[in-house]
């Protein structure tokens, strides 16, 4: 069993986000899953690797996260990045970022065909410290809420609910 993704840019991600490159930005994942252990996957992304598993109770060995916490946290890390990558190409002072996303599924979908497999809703909440006013961490929000490639993919996707929102942490000032 193998999964595929692993990262070999010739340019960093925030050089090619900052000039917008004409050309695609490729990324490769690889991943060997081995037959005593078949819910366990070795990820190789670059030269990062980490494990993606399941829970003992459907036969995993809980060695790393699942594919869903994998996804979801991707999600985190994207909008993250682009918030704070946006902010600085505007200028814009940003102290601490927190990030929660939550997704909901319905766990039957692996038995019933009929059932969307995925996640069925996903909501994403920033809090974020800022000098700035809100009009613009809102403005700096929504465009990295647009160049997200994972935020684009399940905010787009017609059976998907998604929600993303950000706000002050509370020793915010504005």
């Amino acid at each position: 069993m193998l999964s595929a993704i692993s990262v070999k840019p010739k340019k960093s991600f925030s050089s090619l986000f900052l000039r917008s490159a004409s050309k695609l930005f490729p990324i490769k994942v690889s991943g060997v899953s081995q037959q005593k252990e078949p819910l366990h996957i070795k990820i190789q992304a670059e030269k990062y690797q980490f494990d993606i598993d399941e829970p003992k109770k459907i036969g995993g060995t809980e060695t790393g996260p699942s594919p869903l916490h994998v996804m979801l946290s991707s999600l985190a890390g994207c909008e993250v990045v682009l918030f704070r990558l946006v902010a600085r190409q505007k200028k814009v002072q940003i102290g601490e970022v927190q990030i929660e996303v939550n997704g909901e599924l319905d766990p039957t979908s692996f038995r019933n065909p009929d059932i969307f497999p995925g996640f069925q809703k996903i909501e994403v909440e920033m809090k974020l410290e800022s000098e700035a006013d809100d009009k613009t961490i809102h403005e700096v929000f929504e465009l990295a809420e647009k160049k997200c490639p994972i935020a684009s993919i399940v905010g787009t996707h017609p059976k998907i609910t998604f929600t993303s929102k950000w706000e002050r942490l509370s020793k915010s000032k504005n």
